[in-house]
Order: structure tokens, then C-alpha cells, then sequence
């Protein structure tokens, strides 16, 4: 279960299906400080999540939804 089992092409499902729940920071991850690597695996997501921004690789619906500017100017839904 280690890193060279992966393929590089499946490195980044892994940051789309990774939510930044912290779950695996704080119980799952072997890495967590005070190991020597010192591997903050949410921060990286997030990290990798912001350069798919930078490098506009993300679609129109990520996009949309994730701004809070334009999703704050819908009006309420009112049932």
C-alpha cells in the first residue's frame, strides 16, 4: 500500500474524491507529525485543488459553485 503501487494518472481521482473531512489526518494517516515526513495529507489535497484553479483545469460547475460571490447574489428559494 505505498505510493509506487500508483499510478500517476490516479493521483488525481484521489484529489477529487477527497472532501477535506480531516479524517484521515487525524486517524488514518501514519504520517501525521511527529513522524519525520510530517505529511499534512488535507493540506495537500488542498493545495493540489488550488493549482487545478490556477492552471483552469477545473469545469464550469466547480467552478459556479464554488464562488461564494455569485452563489450569495441567487435569491432564497422561498417554498
Amino acid at each position: 500500500m505505498e505510493v509506487d503501487g500508483v499510478a500517476k494518472s490516479d493521483y488525481w481521482k484521489v484529489v477529487e474524491q477527497c472532501y477535506l473531512c480531516d479524517l484521515c489526518y487525524q486517524t488514518k494517516c501514519p504520517y501525521v507529525p511527529p513522524h519525520p515526513w510530517n505529511v499534512d495529507f488535507p493540506h495537500l489535497m488542498l493545495r493540489a485543488k488550488a493549482v487545478q484553479f490556477q492552471k483552469g483545469e477545473v469545469p464550469g460547475g466547480r467552478k459556479l459553485i464554488s464562488s461564494t460571490t455569485t452563489i450569495g447574489k441567487w435569491p432564497a428559494f422561498r417554498w
